[in-house]
């Protein structure tokens, strides 16, 4: 591959010096996406989880790999059954107890909703 790809061109100079090299790959070179990805780790390390991205979403065929906002009421509404109840687990940081408590008045009117806080005492060991 090195060879076929002649490095020592002026075109990869000028690749190599793009704040965005992942998108603008030499037009002569006939590289598939997967050299694609070994020409960047191997010259430009920082523009590898970009490219990546790039290459997932091309083999992958859709459009982004950041998962969807989660939305509770279309959640509610095709994911569950009244008979079960719903988990919502969440990372650190994340909030959703507005959303939930607007969702949840929406569904059963404000009269009948209530909110049941829970803590946890963290335990002192001396």
């Amino acid at each position: 591959m090195y060879s076929n790809l002649r490095f020592d061109d002026s075109s990869w100079s000028k690749w190599n010096s793009s704040t965005e090299c992942e998108l603008k790959f030499p037009q002569d070179k006939q590289v598939t996406s997967f050299q694609q990805i070994l020409i960047i780790q191997a010259f430009r390390p920082d523009r590898l989880e970009s490219a990546m991205r790039l290459f997932a979403c091309d083999v992958l065929g859709i459009q982004d790999i950041s998962p969807e906002t989660l939305n509770l009421k279309k959640l509610y509404s095709k994911e569950t059954i009244s008979t079960e109840p719903i988990l919502i687990l969440i990372s650190p940081g994340a909030d959703p107890s507005t959303e939930l408590r607007d969702l949840a008045k929406e569904i059963i009117g404000k009269e009948k909703y209530a909110e049941v806080k829970l803590f946890v005492e963290k335990i002192r060991r001396f």
